[in-house]
């Protein structure tokens, strides 16, 4: 039986997240999905893990294909769809000032009204994190 992992936090990632993920990912095809993600964080990063980009890869590549099937209101509504990644803690880098990290990037950020791209969900708390794509 293989060794049970604790999950640490989950993502929450809106479609159109991933819409500019794949964006993103297209313009700079040397780099990793995570490497993407991780230039978005400013918290913490995260270490490359095969199931981990495997799983980015594979969401960023249905919402695309779900996304092209729509037109309008329901593109639109699509778009704030959320999906959610669990991310295991010997997938973060530095997971003892994770919420000390957290708490001070969301008191240094209140007062900026960009859209909500990414939330994080620690330990029954969220987080939100804006990103700058």
């Amino acid at each position: 039986m293989g060794t049970i992992q604790q999950i640490a936090l989950t993502f929450s990632i809106t479609s159109s997240f991933f819409k500019v993920l794949s964006k993103a990912k297209d313009k700079y095809p040397d780099f990793k999905y995570i490497d993407i993600l991780n230039s978005q964080l400013q918290s913490f990063q995260l270490k490359f893990t095969e199931r981990l980009e495997n799983r980015l890869s594979s969401k960023t590549i249905k919402v695309l294909l779900s996304n092209r099937k729509l037109t309008g209101r329901k593109r639109i509504a699509f778009d704030s769809n959320v999906h959610k990644i669990a991310i295991f803690s010997d997938e973060l880098e530095n997971v003892k000032q994770l919420k000390f990290s957290l708490q001070k990037f969301e008191s240094d950020n209140k007062k900026k009204k960009k859209s909500v791209l990414i939330y994080i969900i620690v330990y029954r708390k969220k987080y939100v994190l804006r990103g700058f794509c």
